[in-house]
């Protein structure tokens, strides 16, 4: 999880990382709630909005985990969205 550790570290604000901390936290317990979307550019993944910023991660539901596989800020994430794609391929997420 470094990148996603790297875009925590980024955060701006203590509001704003609080907010994420626990929307990240009530993953445990709903891993699809209503503000979140699966991806179409890799649809093994799934979007969580939190205010300005996005959390990009994956269910692995034969483990039972979610991976927060990225954290940034809405105008960046996209961006990084397509190499993201390329090296999750080969993990195992449901959809």
């Amino acid at each position: 999880m470094p990148e996603a550790q790297r875009g925590l570290s980024g955060i701006t604000g203590k509001a704003n990382l609080l907010l994420i901390r626990d929307a990240i936290d009530g993953l445990e317990i709903n891993p699809r709630p209503d503000n979140s979307k699966r991806l179409v550019k890799a649809e093994n993944l799934r979007r969580l909005t939190v205010g300005d910023y996005r959390v990009v991660y994956g269910i692995s539901e034969s483990q039972q985990t979610v991976t927060i596989e990225l954290v940034r800020h809405r105008r960046i994430v996209y961006t990084l969205l397509s190499a993201l794609a390329i090296a999750v391929r080969s993990k195992r997420y449901s959809k």
